[in-house]
């Protein structure tokens, strides 16, 4: 009988993991982990990519989270490069007020924005999204049209008026 419970809950753990598998990293630099080598030191001299300012990301919470989370060489910018390593967004309940900018992270797979005061939500930028949890957010309405791989959504407990 022990061994029956044992398989079944290993059973279970591993649909939930390859339920999962399809929007987490492989690796720890995709996850936001900062990393630094003597090549990153280079590229501090030189500026391109998108710069990580008002213009771009609005609102100062979620600025400053994309700053300490994927500008791996610190310099005030995100390069094609460290853009192409974003997978995945955690900004839950960060009081953030908008995720504009969010549209540059054009590999992003998942997205956990719950617990802010978002209203808005522009996607069209991440046909890749496969999931997106949204739940506790001001928004009266989503559209996930531009989304064509999402595979699940998690939002309740939000003003939504249509979807």
């Amino acid at each position: 009988m022990m061994k029956r419970r044992t398989l079944i809950f290993l059973c279970i753990v591993m649909m939930l993991a390859g339920a999962f598998a399809s929007v987490l990293p492989t690796d720890t630099a995709a996850a936001g982990t900062k990393t630094t080598t003597s090549s990153n030191a280079s590229a501090k001299k030189k500026k391109a990519g998108i710069k990580i300012n008002k213009a771009h990301f609005p609102d100062k919470r979620f600025r400053k989270y994309v700053r300490q989370a994927f500008d791996d060489d610190g310099n005030g910018y995100l390069s094609d490069a460290e853009i192409d390593l974003i997978w995945n967004v955690h900004c839950e309940n960060m009081k953030i007020r908008s995720v504009k900018g969010i549209e540059y992270f054009r590999e992003l797979k998942g997205l956990w924005c719950k617990g802010n005061h978002i209203t808005e939500l522009d996607l069209s930028g991440n046909p890749g999204l496969k999931g997106i949890w949204c739940s506790f957010n001001d928004f009266k309405t989503l559209d996930f049209s531009d989304c064509p791989e999402l595979e699940w959504v998690y939002c309740f407990d939000c003003d939504l008026e249509s979807l």
